[in-house]
C-alpha cells in the first residue's frame, strides 16, 4: 500500500500542477508540500522494502517501531559490520518520478562528459600556468582559455552558448509543464468519474 501512497501523493502534485493554470492562485506552497511529503512516502517505502528483504539491522536505539531514516542507518551499520548489503527493490512510480523529477529540475547548462580542461592563460603578477578551468563554448568544445584570459572571440562564444542554453532550458520547462497540465487534468477528470458519490467513509464520520 506504500506503492499506491506514493502513486496518489504524485497525482495531487500533478493535479496542482493542472489547478495552477487554470485558477488564479499561488499554489508553490502546496507544491512545496507535496513534495516534501513525496520524500517521506518514497523513504518510508525504501525503508519496508529493506525489512521485506530481511536486511541486517544494527540493535535498534529505542523501544518502539523504527523511523524509515533509522532503518536505513541500522542497515549501514550492520553492513559496515559485516552484514549483505541491500538497497530498495526498484518500483514503477518510482520510475515515473524520475522522469518526471528531470523535468521539474531540468538543468541544461553542460552538454558534456568529463573533467573541464585547464586554462592555458598565465597569471600576469606571477607569470604562473593558470588553473581556472577553460570556459564551455557548447556542443562539446571549450576555449583555451578562462573567462578571464578568454579572447572576445571565446567570450563571445560562450555568451551566446549561455543565450542558447537558457532558451533551450525555457522551451524545455515550457513542454514539460504542458506535458503535466496534461497529465494533471487526466488525473482530475479520473478522480471526477470515480467520485460521482462520496466514499463510503464519509458517511461514517459524518455520522452523528
Amino acid at each position: 500500500m506504500l506503492e499506491e501512497l506514493r502513486i496518489l501523493l504524485l497525482e495531487c502534485q500533478l493535479v496542482v500542477v493542472a489547478l495552477a493554470d487554470e485558477v488564479d492562485l499561488n499554489f508553490e506552497d502546496c507544491h512545496a508540500g507535496l513534495t516534501a511529503v513525496r520524500e517521506l512516502a518514497e523513504h518510508a517505502w525504501g525503508a519496508a522494502s529493506l525489512l521485506s528483504q530481511n536486511a541486517a539491522l544494527e540493535t535498534s536505539w529505542s523501544n518502539g517501531p523504527s523511523r524509515p531514516k533509522a532503518i536505513y542507518l541500522r542497515h549501514a551499520a550492520a553492513v559496515s559490520a559485516g552484514a549483505m548489503r541491500r538497497i530498495p527493490l526498484p518500483s514503477l512510480v518510482g520510475v515515473v518520478e524520475g522522469r518526471l523529477d528531470t523535468i521539474w529540475d531540468a538543468d541544461l547548462s553542460h552538454n558534456f562528459r568529463g573533467a573541464r580542461p585547464a586554462c592555458t592563460g598565465f597569471v600576469a603578477g606571477t607569470g604562473k600556468l593558470c588553473t581556472n578551468s577553460a570556459i564551455y563554448v557548447g556542443a562539446g568544445a571549450f576555449a583555451q582559455h578562462c573567462y578571464s584570459h578568454g579572447t572576445p572571440d571565446e567570450r563571445q562564444r560562450h555568451s551566446d552558448h549561455r543565450e542558447r542554453q537558457i532558451e533551450a532550458a525555457e522551451e524545455s520547462w515550457k513542454k514539460g509543464q504542458e506535458l503535466m497540465q496534461r497529465i494533471g487534468r487526466i488525473i482530475i477528470d479520473d478522480w471526477a468519474q470515480k467520485r460521482k458519490y462520496l466514499p463510503t467513509w464519509f458517511g461514517e464520520m459524518l455520522k452523528g
